[in-house]
Parts: C-alpha cells; sequence; structure tokens
C-alpha cells in the first residue's frame, strides 16, 4: 500500500512537467494531464492513440514504476468529462498493468464520481469478476456510497465481495482497528465469511477479527466453494485449530474450540490436530535449538510448559482423543520425533486418558 500511497504524489507531479514532451510523455498524455479538452479533441481527431501505455518510474530511491495511459490519467485527476470522451475515442476501460487499472486509480485518488462513470462505460462483467481487488480499495477510500455502488455491481453475497475479505484478513497488526473496521463493514453489509478468510486470521493471531468472522458465519453460514478454499471447507473451523496450533497461538486455539472446533477433525491425511502439534510443535523445529545447545537445556524445556503442554491440555479438555489413529496405524504419540528434545515429557502426556468431554457447536446443524 505504501507504494499506492506514493504514486498519486508521482502522478500529480508528472501532470505539471510542463510542454508537450518535456516529461518524455506523448502530447496526448500532456493535454490530459493538463486537463486541456480541446487539445485532446484536436490531438485524438488526428489519430492519437487513446490506449497508448507509457511507463512512469518514481523519482528518488524506490525507483517504483507504474505503466499508465491517458484514461488512467485522467481517472487518477477525476476528469469525469474527460474520462467519457476518451472511452468514447476508443479508450479501454478495463486495461489494467498489474490489477491496477483506471477504475482502481480513481478509488485510490479519492475521486468516486469518476468511479462509477468509469463502471456505466464499462461491460460491468469484467469489474465485477474483479471486486476483490476493488472493495478494498473503496474500503479504505473511506466512501460509504461508493462502497455500497461496488458492492451491488459485484453481488454482496457471492465469492467476488466474500473474497475480499481475505487480505483483511491476513494484513494488519494484531488487533489492527483499520482492518477490522473494513471487515465489520462488509460483513455488515451482507457479505458472507469464507473458510479461507477464518483461517489467515488464525495464522496470524488475529482473535478479532476470527470473532467478526465467527460470529457472522452463526448467522449467516459460511460461503464456501470460492476460489482458494482450504481443503477441509466443509469443517471451516478444522484448517483454522491446525493453524492456530502450528502457529503455537494458545489464545486463538482456545477461541476455536469454544467455538466448537472439533480437536478429533481428521486433516485428509486422516492426522488429527494432536496428531499436528505431536510431529510438529518441537522445540528444534520451532526455535532451531538442537538439544545440544550449550549450556545444555533441560527436560521438560521451558518451551514444552509454555506452549505444547498447554495446547496439548486444551484440545484434551475439550474432548480430543489422542488414542485415535491415522490411515497408517499412528497415534499421535507415534508422530512426536525420535530426537525431540522433550521427548519423554511429550509422551508421558500423550499417554493420559481422554476425560469424557461433550464437545459444543455454536453453530446451526
Amino acid at each position: 500500500m505504501r507504494r499506492l500511497r506514493t504514486a498519486c504524489g508521482v502522478l500529480a507531479l508528472v501532470a505539471l512537467c510542463g510542454a508537450a514532451g518535456s516529461c518524455g510523455r506523448p502530447p496526448l498524455f500532456e493535454a490530459v494531464g493538463r486537463g486541456d479538452a480541446t487539445e485532446v479533441e484536436r490531438l485524438l481527431r488526428a489519430g492519437a492513440d487513446p490506449n497508448r501505455v507509457v511507463e512512469v518510474t518514481q523519482p528518488g530511491h524506490s525507483g517504483a514504476t507504474f505503466h499508465l495511459t491517458p484514461l488512467t490519467l485522467a481517472a487518477q485527476r477525476g476528469d469525469v468529462a474527460m474520462i467519457a470522451r476518451l472511452v468514447a475515442a476508443g479508450a479501454d476501460p478495463h486495461w489494467h498493468h498489474a490489477g491496477f487499472g483506471a477504475f482502481e486509480w480513481a478509488i485510490r485518488s479519492g475521486h468516486p464520481d469518476a468511479a462509477r462513470r468509469l463502471w456505466e462505460l464499462s461491460d460491468g462483467t469484467t469489474y465485477a469478476a474483479r471486486g476483490e481487488v476493488h472493495l478494498p480499495l473503496a474500503l479504505r477510500m473511506g466512501d460509504e456510497a461508493t462502497l455500497d455502488f461496488v458492492l451491488e455491481k459485484v453481488g454482496r453475497h457471492g465469492c467476488a465481495a466474500a473474497l475480499a475479505l481475505t487480505p483483511l484478513a491476513r494484513s494488519g497488526a494484531r488487533g489492527s482497528e483499520g482492518e477490522l473496521r473494513h471487515v465489520r463493514a462488509l460483513l455488515e453489509r451482507g457479505v458472507r465469511p469464507t473458510p479461507e478468510a477464518l483461517q489467515w486470521a488464525a495464522q496470524q493471531a488475529r482473535p478479532q477479527m476470527a470473532t467478526l468472522l465467527l460470529e457472522r458465519a452463526a448467522r449467516d453460514g459460511w460461503l464456501t466453494g470460492c476460489v482458494g478454499e482450504p481443503a477441509a471447507a466443509s469443517d471451516p473451523l478444522a484448517g483454522a485449530l491446525r493453524a492456530s496450533l502450528l502457529s503455537l497461538e494458545i489464545e486463538m486455539v482456545a477461541l476455536l474450540l469454544g467455538w466448537g472446533a472439533d480437536p478429533n477433525a481428521r486433516d485428509p491425511a486422516d492426522a488429527t490436530p494432536a496428531m499436528h502439534l505431536a510431529r510438529h510443535v518441537s522445540l528444534k523445529q520451532v526455535y532451531a535449538r538442537p538439544p545440544h545447545a550449550d549450556p545444555p537445556l533441560a527436560s521438560p524445556s521451558p518451551y514444552h510448559e509454555r506452549w505444547f503442554a498447554p495446547l496439548l491440555a486444551l484440545l484434551v479438555e475439550h474432548g480430543a482423543d489422542l488414542s485415535l489413529r491415522d490411515a497408517a496405524g499412528r497415534t499421535a504419540a507415534d508422530y512426536v520425533p525420535a530426537d525431540d528434545h522433550d521427548r519423554a515429557a511429550k509422551l508421558e502426556l500423550l499417554a493420559r486418558p481422554r476425560p469424557q468431554t461433550i464437545r459444543e457447536s455454536r453453530f446451526p446443524q
């Protein structure tokens, strides 16, 4: 996003370069940049190409490069009349480079009227299919009318809108109020949460984000079958639970189990969460510190006490059956690596019987 924030300044600077050709751009670009409708009309009648692409490199150490057409420049300026004239002359409103075209520039530059006019001049289908790109931009612009406009166009109950949740769920810092506000705005407008968004929130240790998604899913259900769905789409909490276990996120594990995540859910390889925990959460793999460290680390290690033991306790408390076997006949204890520094302590915990716990889901059956 930093690149996008600086882009508008770059274009504004380029637009002020002066006479035709002084910035190395074709005359039509210069005329559009000045907002000179008379000169634009003259150049178009003379055969200027309204789809000519120019590469603009940001000055300074970043050297970011942008590919622009006369239409994207008009969109960046918010010149609605110029946009209509260029499209009438054959400018392609669907052209974009690296996922960024005239519509995106209009939104990012804070010109909702230009963005709506571009959509009206397009075939509609192309823009609607890129809703996961347009919606986050509309959210960051902070214009509710434009957000509602885009949602209506892309379909607020379909995948194009739902997939916009994914980049919001996986970006930003823990508890980032900005991203939470954006997700809340989409959910309140009827966008349905996806298992993929929940899995990213779990992996990034964002319990507030996960709670928003879970609360909405409990009311409206999960939207499955979208591009990028995790394998266990039929059980959205299963993939999120595995992600939180492997990320050592105790708070997230507790949250998901509290919402009814199945501690005995099988992955495509028939492994349970306890098996994943036993196989992956080891001192060597997580902290890259071998057992022969100097000075030697006592066993059970502080890492075992801080992460493995409480994570396993949470699973068992919510009904994890440690005697379950995968397709190869292995139990969770069989997954503990032979060279695991805390192997003895882990095997002792994994050998304990399972308490009789009833798992309750907060989702309608």
